[in-house]
């Protein structure tokens, strides 16, 4: 219990220090249901690209009144949910966890793993932890010994809760089934529950919009299925974020591809192993379902994601509903393990080979997840700096720090600038903070959000510069470009010779970004230091005309 409660005060501390109170891209869903007459039920049961998110509507509504918007809220019960899910774990596993303790060592490792960055520290992934502790808990009631209708009434609703939540919630049904497939379990609760998930499934698709989903069609699926299928290797590789890591030799795309090649065959295997040897109840059916999940989400990326980019495979987020996957094939060759080690020593190899993917897991998870986490901050302060200035934002930078693809669609932009204006008038997220958001609007847009050493005015530019309110900005935001990348200070040092060097590539760079270069990049936050140049290009300009710099 040490182990765990160590995890978690790790994982709570990643919140509390990487953790931004800032709406982010498709937090502004919400922003809908705070309008005059809402929510009603067509808006908490509307679409959200390929998933139905009712439940998380109505918990995000409540919660966003009650703290004016303040985001770190949604991180918080986030990371309640996840750690939610661990202890229904803990509770599923005991009985074996007090047989072999050591063994058990890496589940709240597995759980609370730093893959899954972008799910933590983005207020929107409520949405997939309560999938998440839903399916979870599901599985668990099923799994119990006890077996009953009373249990799977609430499993049930468990999964209607999950599957309202998220579009991947609908695979509470098919591993919840696998569950009751267990020897000893009566077909009356097997029908029950397949009834249940029949029904479920029936009311999700009612309504459902596949044109609205922005999924690929089924030839297009067909005629890229190498790419997809390299793709969901990818994805179950990421468990272990290779590709991310920036680690020498295994940050490559075709390490993923392997990782996840052998998590799969082992996750495959350990349900093959569970069917012949009499589909034992408990904790091994509870793994088994869990693998099922994983491996199910994946495919369920192929129309979406990975059939156009088997990179996406890589997203962080994905890694929330992928970390079962390792989980329960390591805990499902736990139980598996040979009773002594001088019998049968070969039988050893599966769980030391998972033994070494748990390690690596948690050595280049936490690795990523720290140096990511400090990424994300940056981007998120970015943001609240960008949401300041609003009413002065650019595409080039409104776009990938508050909501694309704002760069491509000036509808985008034009409902943006709307809510942002309704935040600001009910005094929601930063706008709660009156004294931050002057601050801000009078230093500028910057990379970081926050305010940095200016650079030493030439005496001779001094007049320029401080002209005006605009011009001071362009130069605290040439600052801030300069001070945010090292290799500027090496290639541009500053000098008792003025900074005309120093403009000359700030104007370069503003020259770069053009309208192709913004849509390119509002995806991929951050972005380079012209993109925040780009509006002051013309003061820089006539700053070196002027012969005075």
């Amino acid at each position: 219990m040490a182990m765990v409660g160590a995890c978690v005060g790790a994982y709570f501390a990643y919140v509390a220090a990487f953790g931004v109170n800032v709406v982010f891209w498709d937090d502004w869903g919400w922003e809908a249901n705070l309008l005059p007459g809402y929510p009603t039920l067509a808006s908490l049961w509307g679409q959200h690209n390929e998933s139905i998110i009712f439940f998380p509507n109505l918990v995000a509504i409540p919660i966003i009144h009650l703290t004016h918007w303040n985001t770190l809220a949604f991180l918080w019960a986030s990371a309640v949910l996840l750690v939610g899910a661990l202890a229904v774990m803990i509770g599923t596993f005991w009985d074996e966890i007090r047989k072999a303790p050591l063994l058990w060592l890496p589940l709240p490792l597995l759980v609370l793993s730093l893959a899954q960055y972008q799910s933590t520290l983005w207020a929107f992934q409520i949405a997939w932890f309560m999938v998440l502790f839903a399916v979870v808990s599901a599985f668990a009631l099923l799994a119990k010994p006890e077996a009953s209708m009373k249990r799977l009434a609430l499993a049930a609703l468990l999964g209607a809760v999950g599957s309202y939540s998220l579009l991947q919630g609908l695979l509470v049904w098919p591993g919840g089934l696998l569950v009751l497939l267990a020897s000893g379990r009566s077909n009356r609760l097997r029908v029950a529950w397949c009834a249940a998930g029949v029904a479920v499934t029936a009311g999700y698709l009612a309504d459902y919009s596949f044109a609205a989903s922005g999924s690929a069609s089924l030839s297009y699926v067909l005629a890229h299925l190498s790419v997809a299928v390299k793709g969901v290797l990818i994805t179950a590789g990421s468990i272990i974020p290779s590709t991310a890591s920036g680690i020498g030799n295994i940050s490559s795309a075709r390490v993923s591809q392997l990782t996840g090649a052998v998590l799969l065959a082992a996750g495959a295997g350990s349900i093959v192993v569970w069917w012949v040897r009499g589909r034992t109840p408990g904790p091994q059916a509870f793994c088994v379902a869990l693998i099922l999940t994983s491996m199910l989400f994946a495919v369920m990326l192929i129309p979406g994601r990975l059939a156009e980019n088997m990179y996406a495979g890589t997203t962080s987020r994905y890694d929330t509903f992928m970390w079962p996957l390792l989980l329960g094939t390591y805990a499902f060759a736990v139980m598996e393990r040979p009773r002594t080690i001088w019998r049968r020593r070969w039988a050893w190899a599966p769980l030391l080979l998972l033994s070494a993917a748990v390690a690596a897991d948690a050595f280049v998870s936490t690795t990523v997840g720290i140096e990511q986490g400090q990424v994300t901050r940056q981007v998120r302060l970015t943001s609240v700096d960008v949401l300041a200035n609003w009413q002065t934002a650019p595409p080039a930078v409104a776009a990938p720090y508050l909501l694309p693809p704002c760069a491509n669609e000036a509808v985008v932009c034009s409902e943006l600038k709307a809510a942002a204006e309704v935040l600001e008038r009910d005094q929601f997220s930063i706008f709660s903070d009156p004294s931050q958001v002057s601050s801000l609007r009078e230093m500028g847009i910057v990379p970081g959000g926050v305010p940095v050493r200016p650079l030493a005015i030439p005496a001779s530019l001094s007049g320029q510069v401080n002209a005006s309110a605009s011009s001071r900005r362009a130069w605290t935001v040439l600052s801030a470009v300069y001070w945010s990348d090292p290799a500027l200070e090496s290639e541009y040092p500053q000098t008792s010779h003025g900074v005309t060097e120093i403009l000359l590539w700030a104007i370069a760079s503003a020259d770069e970004v053009n309208a192709q270069a913004i849509i390119d990049a509002e995806w991929y936050p951050p972005v380079t230091g012209g993109f925040f140049l780009a509006p002051y290009g013309p003061v820089y300009r006539s700053w070196v005309l002027s012969g005075l710099s």
